[in-house]
């Protein structure tokens, strides 16, 4: 009877051993994993509900800047005008200095009277916050200054970064063999200046 006894007191406990590893299995690659994916879903769902916050602030605030604005053509810029010393003035201005990689100013001739000016402007990990205000600034800012083109590349973590060409037509100034066509060419037509 002893060894019976001593036999089924040794299968308890690896019946008992057995469970406790099956019981720990279970919940290391069931139980546990579920929990974790659960808390994960969690902090989703609160950082998608925060960016949704902070995206209803500023739709209400480009709301608010759209109704403020005056829809004009747009015009020419005088000779003296500088794109690039207003991209950098206003830069400093609304906070985008300390997210400039890069600007580039190019000229182009569009006509014998008038170039374009253009800034490529790169950004990086720009707030939201700081960007609309911008960008809605240079829209609308002057007249003769616009957003050609733009590409945006979010940063979940740290903002937007950005590409932007700015361009402005500008008036050439007036070099006096084209004064004297201008004269001959009103003459001609008629016109006097």
């Amino acid at each position: 009877m002893e060894i019976s006894t001593k036999f089924a007191l040794e299968r308890k406990w690896l019946l008992l051993v057995l469970g406790v590893v099956l019981t720990m299995a279970v919940f290391q690659w069931g139980i546990a994993p579920a929990f974790r994916y659960e808390e994960a879903l969690r902090g989703k769902i609160a950082a998608m509900h925060r960016i949704l916050g902070e995206l209803t602030v500023l739709e209400k605030r480009f709301q608010e800047m759209a109704r403020a604005q005056v829809a004009l053509g747009r015009q020419i810029s005088p000779p003296t005008f500088q794109l690039l010393s207003y991209i950098q003035e206003n830069t400093d201005r609304l906070g985008i200095k300390p997210y400039i990689k890069s600007m580039r100013p190019t000229t182009k001739d569009i006509a014998p009277t008038h170039r374009e000016d253009s800034v490529n402007l790169a950004l990086s990990k720009v707030p939201l916050a700081t960007l609309v205000p911008y960008l809605h600034y240079l829209d609308t800012g002057l007249d003769s200054v616009w957003i050609a083109q733009a590409a945006c590349h979010p940063d979940s973590v740290e903002g937007m970064d950005l590409e932007l060409v700015i361009s402005a037509i500008v008036e050439k100034p007036l070099t006096e063999p084209t004064r004297q066509q201008d004269k001959k060419r009103n003459r001609a037509t008629g016109k006097h200046s």
